[in-house]
């Protein structure tokens, strides 16, 4: 069963094949280098990234899946972390 916690449960190689078995060749490498460079910083970073650019931050909108992390995950990670789908941030240069 697939759940978006499917990458901190499995072996790295074995996402990989998965990926790769199921696309085009050129897509799974996107794909791969996708997931390679994605949650690389939390949501209080890049926060305090777009401020120490000098970005007046307006709102900020976050949605959650509606998955359930299992108990050992929760033992592992914050469940806010676990559970943030997306986070929309709207800023102004002033």
């Amino acid at each position: 069963m697939h759940t978006p916690w499917e990458h901190l449960t499995s072996q790295e190689s074995l996402l990989r094949e998965q990926i790769y078995r199921a696309q085009r060749p050129q897509e799974a490498i996107g794909a791969w280098n996708c997931f390679l460079t994605l949650n690389r910083f939390t949501d209080a970073e890049l926060i305090r990234r777009l401020k120490k650019a000098k970005l007046n931050v307006l709102n900020v909108y976050e949605t959650y899946v509606k998955d359930v992390p299992s108990v050992g995950l929760l033992e592992v990670f914050n469940r806010d972390v676990l559970t943030k789908e997306q986070i929309l941030v709207v800023c102004r240069k002033d």
